[in-house]
Protein backbone atom coordinates (compact mmCIF):
# COMPACT_ATOMS: atom_id res chain seq x y z
CA UNK A 1 0.00 0.00 0.00
CA UNK A 2 1.39 3.14 -1.38
CA UNK A 3 3.16 6.32 0.97
CA UNK A 4 0.09 8.08 2.11
CA UNK A 5 -2.66 5.62 0.37
CA UNK A 6 -5.21 7.44 2.98
CA UNK A 7 -3.43 10.26 4.62
CA UNK A 8 -5.85 12.52 6.20
CA UNK A 9 -9.13 10.73 5.22
CA UNK A 10 -10.90 11.52 8.27
CA UNK A 11 -13.95 9.80 7.41
CA UNK A 12 -12.45 6.56 6.40
CA UNK A 13 -13.99 3.76 8.92
CA UNK A 14 -12.73 0.38 8.15
CA UNK A 15 -11.32 -1.39 5.53
CA UNK A 16 -10.20 -4.92 4.13
CA UNK A 17 -6.70 -5.96 3.62
CA UNK A 18 -5.83 -8.59 1.32
CA UNK A 19 -3.58 -11.39 2.40
CA UNK A 20 -1.72 -10.52 -0.78
CA UNK A 21 -0.48 -7.39 0.89
CA UNK A 22 3.30 -7.47 1.68
CA UNK A 23 4.30 -3.47 2.68
CA UNK A 24 2.23 -1.02 4.28
CA UNK A 25 4.32 2.23 3.45
CA UNK A 26 4.76 5.67 5.62
CA UNK A 27 2.03 7.38 6.52
CA UNK A 28 -0.69 5.28 4.63
CA UNK A 29 -3.48 5.51 7.26
CA UNK A 30 -1.85 8.68 8.68
CA UNK A 31 -4.68 11.14 10.75
CA UNK A 32 -7.79 8.32 9.74
CA UNK A 33 -9.42 9.22 12.78
CA UNK A 34 -12.52 7.54 11.94
CA UNK A 35 -10.81 4.22 11.43
CA UNK A 36 -11.81 1.67 13.88
CA UNK A 37 -10.20 -1.64 13.79
CA UNK A 38 -7.37 -3.25 11.59
CA UNK A 39 -6.38 -7.02 11.48
CA UNK A 40 -3.36 -6.77 9.58
CA UNK A 41 -2.92 -10.03 7.87
CA UNK A 42 0.56 -12.58 8.76
CA UNK A 43 1.82 -11.87 4.91
CA UNK A 44 2.59 -8.30 5.83
CA UNK A 45 6.76 -7.99 5.97
CA UNK A 46 7.41 -3.87 6.42
CA UNK A 47 5.01 -1.53 8.29
CA UNK A 48 6.55 1.93 7.54
CA UNK A 49 6.78 5.02 10.08
CA UNK A 50 3.61 6.38 11.19
CA UNK A 51 1.90 4.36 9.18
CA UNK A 52 -1.31 4.53 11.80
CA UNK A 53 -0.30 7.27 13.93
CA UNK A 54 -2.93 9.77 14.12
CA UNK A 55 -5.51 6.97 14.07
CA UNK A 56 -7.48 8.16 17.35
CA UNK A 57 -10.28 6.45 16.88
CA UNK A 58 -8.54 3.28 16.55
CA UNK A 59 -9.89 0.66 19.21
CA UNK A 60 -8.14 -2.31 18.42
CA UNK A 61 -5.12 -3.29 15.91
CA UNK A 62 -3.66 -7.03 15.24
CA UNK A 63 -0.36 -7.40 13.66
CA UNK A 64 2.33 -10.39 13.37
CA UNK A 65 5.29 -10.15 15.46
CA UNK A 66 7.75 -10.61 12.66
CA UNK A 67 6.67 -7.49 10.88
CA UNK A 68 9.73 -4.98 10.52
CA UNK A 69 8.11 -1.58 11.80
CA UNK A 70 9.27 1.68 10.57
CA UNK A 71 9.40 4.83 13.30
CA UNK A 72 6.99 5.15 15.54
CA UNK A 73 3.72 3.27 13.57
CA UNK A 74 1.32 3.59 16.13
CA UNK A 75 2.01 7.16 17.71
CA UNK A 76 -1.26 8.54 19.19
CA UNK A 77 -3.39 4.91 19.69
CA UNK A 78 -4.73 4.76 22.74
CA UNK A 79 -6.64 1.47 21.81
CA UNK A 80 -5.31 -1.98 22.12
CA UNK A 81 -2.49 -3.40 19.95
CA UNK A 82 -1.77 -6.74 19.65
CA UNK A 83 1.34 -8.96 18.21
CA UNK A 84 0.54 -12.03 16.96
CA UNK A 85 3.00 -15.36 16.98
Amino acid sequence: MGRRAFFNCTLLENINVPRSLVSIEDGAFYNCRSLKEMIIPDTLRRLGSRAFSGCIGMEKLSISRRTKLGEHPFMGISGTITFRD
